[in-house]
């Protein structure tokens, strides 16, 4: 079983919202982009030019892509 989860999206969204452990970390958009919004390890905000990297720019954990989109198929 995965550690993350893919939400169903909201009405008039483009994204669903990506979890981890039940904790809100990111976005899967309509065309398999992954946003990391938060660090799946130090919890910190990402910043902002980071966040389509999938990687914290403070303590350099990656989301790992390849689990979130086996979850989209």
């Amino acid at each position: 079983m995965s550690k993350y989860q893919i939400l169903p999206a909201l009405p008039d969204h483009d994204h669903r919202i990506v979890t981890l452990n039940q904790k809100n970390i990111g976005w899967i958009s309509t065309d398999k982009t992954i946003g990391l919004e938060t660090c799946g390890s130090c919890h910190r905000e990402n910043y902002s030019l980071s966040v389509l990297r999938g990687q914290c720019a403070w303590c350099g954990w990656d989301i790992d892509e390849e689990e979130i989109l086996k979850l989209e198929s």
